[in-house]
């Protein structure tokens, strides 16, 4: 299976409001820390050419560390506030990735921290060994 991916972006959204963003993966115990921050990084430079500023990931590590958010939902209202006015970023994107077998698939989406709405998603799918970029290219290509 080639890697393939399909998003959309609310259009009734203004992106100049988007400076700065934070990408957040989905802490899979399934993928080693070295493929999930492979996947970060991959979002990180698509959004760079986007022109957008992307917090490093250590940052938000830490910023999360000290707001012991281990067991809270960054998409909840409270939650997402908070992290957002740490970061002081005005959308956070979430990536989760899933394995069954030799196909991986991916949801993605981006979200404004004050209000919740979603800003773009997208999703993909693929084989193990299509490469990680090939997807987030795809994902992204279409969107934002």
């Amino acid at each position: 299976m080639s890697a393939v991916g399909e998003s959309v972006v609310n259009k009734n959204y203004d992106l100049s409001r988007l400076h700065t963003i934070a990408i957040v993966d989905g802490n899979n115990p399934t993928f080693a820390v070295t493929t999930r921050q492979q996947l970060v990084d991959t979002f990180q430079f698509e959004f760079m050419k986007r022109g957008w500023n992307v917090i490093e990931r250590s940052n938000i590590e830490k910023a999360m560390d000290e707001m012991d958010f281990e067991n809270k939902d960054i998409t909840a209202a409270a939650d997402r506030k908070q992290l957002g006015h740490v970061l002081n970023v005005q959308a956070l994107t979430v990536i989760n990735i899933a394995k069954a077998g030799d196909d991986l698939s991916m949801t993605v989406k981006m979200m404004d921290v004050e209000t919740g709405e979603l800003i773009w998603q997208g999703s993909g799918e693929g084989a193990v060994n299509s490469g990680m970029s090939t997807w987030a290219g795809a994902l992204t290509g279409a969107a934002v």
